[in-house]
C-alpha cells in the first residue's frame, strides 16, 4: 500500500510539474520559399556556370515572361550576348541597365560592358524599294513599312529581305552581312499580272463602244433594199417622160402646112 500510495504521490508531482519538463517549441522556419521565376533564374544561372548558354536562354526567358525583375532581365542580356545575340542582348541590357536595384548597381560595369561589346558587333541593312507602303521582312519577322526611317539591325550572317504588298508580287533578294557592317538593299515589287486579268474579267462590258464597230462587222446590205435608190429611181423615169412628152409636141407644131392657112394671114 505503502508502494502504492508513493507511486500515485509521484505521478501527481510529474503531472503538476508538466510544462517545466515539456519539449522545447521547433524553431520557426524563416527562410523564404523561391518563387518559379525564382527557381528558373537559379537554374539558368547553374547551366550558364557549367558552361551551356544554350540550355540556359529557356530558362531566363521564361523567368524574364515570369517575372522580368532588373536581375532576371541582366542574366537574360548576357545569355543573349554570349550567344552572339547582339541585338536581342543590346535590347535587355539597355533595360536592366536603367535600374537602380542593388544588384544592378553592384555588377554595372560589368554589365556596360557586355553591352558595349553587343553593339560593336551590331550590323545595319537599309532598305530601299518600291511600292511605298509594302511591308518589309527579314527572316520572316516583319520589320516595317517602305519607306523604313532607320536601317534594320541585324546580328550579322545571311538575312532574306522581302517586301510584301497586295496586288504585287513578293521581291526579295538574300544578303550575307558582315559582324559590325552596313549594307543596302533595294526591291522593287512588281504588280501581279494574274491578278489584274481577274479583275479585268470581272469588270462590266463598256457601253459606250463605238457603234461603227458593230456596223463594220455587219454584212453588206443590197442598194435594191435602200429606199432612197427607189426614190432616185422614181424621178429618173418622171423626168424621162416629161422630156419624151415635151419633145414629141415640138415636133408635131413644126410640121404644120401652111398652104392651108396661107388665106387667113393678112398681109397689109
Amino acid at each position: 500500500m505503502r508502494i502504492l500510495s508513493f507511486v500515485m504521490a509521484l505521478t501527481a508531482v510529474l503531472l503538476a510539474a508538466g510544462p517545466t519538463f515539456a519539449a522545447p517549441p521547433k524553431k520557426r522556419d524563416t527562410r523564404t520559399v523561391e518563387s518559379p521565376a525564382e527557381a528558373l533564374l537559379s537554374e539558368g544561372i547553374a547551366l550558364r556556370r557549367s558552361g551551356n548558354n544554350l540550355a540556359a536562354l529557356p530558362k531566363f526567358e521564361e523567368a524574364y515572361r515570369l517575372s522580368p525583375s532588373p536581375r532576371t532581365t541582366a542574366q537574360l542580356g548576357l545569355c543573349l550576348e554570349s550567344l552572339a545575340r547582339w541585338v536581342e542582348s543590346e535590347k535587355r541590357l539597355e533595360e536592366a541597365l536603367t535600374s537602380n536595384d542593388p544588384w544592378i548597381e553592384k555588377n554595372r560595369a560589368v554589365l556596360a560592358d557586355a553591352l558595349k561589346t553587343s553593339r560593336d558587333n551590331i550590323s545595319y541593312i537599309e532598305v530601299l524599294g518600291e511600292p511605298a507602303g509594302a511591308e518589309v521582312f527579314m527572316n520572316g519577322r516583319r520589320v516595317g513599312s517602305l519607306p523604313l526611317g532607320t536601317p534594320i539591325k541585324h546580328d550579322g550572317g545571311s538575312a532574306l529581305i522581302e517586301i510584301r504588298a497586295p496586288g504585287f508580287v513578293t521581291a526579295s533578294q538574300t544578303v550575307q552581312v558582315a559582324a559590325h557592317s552596313r549594307s543596302e538593299v533595294f526591291l522593287k515589287a512588281l504588280p501581279d499580272a494574274t491578278k489584274l486579268v481577274a479583275t479585268k474579267g470581272s469588270e462590266p462590258p463598256d457601253q459606250s463602244m463605238d457603234v461603227t464597230s458593230s456596223a463594220a462587222n455587219e454584212p453588206p446590205k443590197s442598194i435594191f433594199s435602200s429606199p432612197w435608190f427607189w426614190g432616185a429611181t422614181a424621178v429618173v423615169v418622171v423626168g424621162a417622160t416629161v422630156a419624151i412628152l415635151v419633145a414629141t409636141s415640138s415636133t408635131t407644131t413644126g410640121s404644120i402646112d401652111c398652104s392651108t392657112c396661107s388665106d387667113n394671114i393678112n398681109l397689109n
